[in-house]
């Protein structure tokens, strides 16, 4: 990676390498569950140093993705940003439900 070897591809080197801190998605919420932390090893070992993920609206569904990656030793070597925000109506809350791939919103919060 050039920010490491401050080359570029072809060899040549660069004067200044980038000084960039790598960031990634993450979907702990799509199907298949149990890969996604699998997932989140490769995103790391392709230079990822943060990741954020879908909004969460399940938190135990999240906690269960969090116990994984830490028994992958994931949370020791990248940062993990749980994506938040607010819904505006319960009928937003069941569009996004519908149509967003990945999200989950559990019965109790569109309620």
């Amino acid at each position: 990676i050039m920010r490491y070897n401050g080359k570029f591809l072809c060899g040549r080197k660069l004067t200044t390498p980038p000084q960039l801190f790598l960031g990634a998605a993450v979907n702990p919420f799509a199907p298949p569950f149990d890969v996604r932390p699998i997932h989140l090893g490769k995103k790391i070992a392709a230079g990822a140093q943060f990741v954020q993920t879908q909004y969460c609206f399940d938190v135990p569904m999240f906690k269960t993705f969090m116990q994984k990656a830490r028994d992958l030793g994931h949370t020791e070597k990248v940062f993990i940003l749980c994506g938040v925000g607010p819904l505006a109506s319960a009928k937003t809350a069941k569009w996004i439900r519908s149509n967003v791939p990945g999200i989950h919103i559990p019965d109790a919060v569109i309620k």
